[in-house]
């Protein structure tokens, strides 16, 4: 909520089962992490995004996804 509040990011895209959620390929759509959606989310167990296992391949994950949603900076948040 602090990237929301405290720097006016109004738009945060959460990309579902790690870096597999970044290729076109897996058909992952990213799920929008508003204020209301994450407000209790410490109180839930496990992840709510998803994780995956297994290499992918740089080449389809980044640039195509950051054009297609028009994404002006990606960070990589691990817990």
């Amino acid at each position: 909520m602090e990237i929301h509040h405290g720097f006016g990011v109004d738009r945060v895209l959460g990309f579902r089962f790690g870096f597999a959620g970044l290729d076109p390929a897996s058909g992952y759509e990213p799920i929008g992490l508003d204020p209301a959606m994450v407000r209790d989310i410490h109180m839930r167990a496990g992840t709510v995004l998803g994780t995956s296992r297994g290499p992918r391949d740089p080449s389809g994950i980044a640039g195509e996804r950051r054009r297609s949603f028009c994404v002006s900076s990606a960070r990589s948040i691990q817990g």
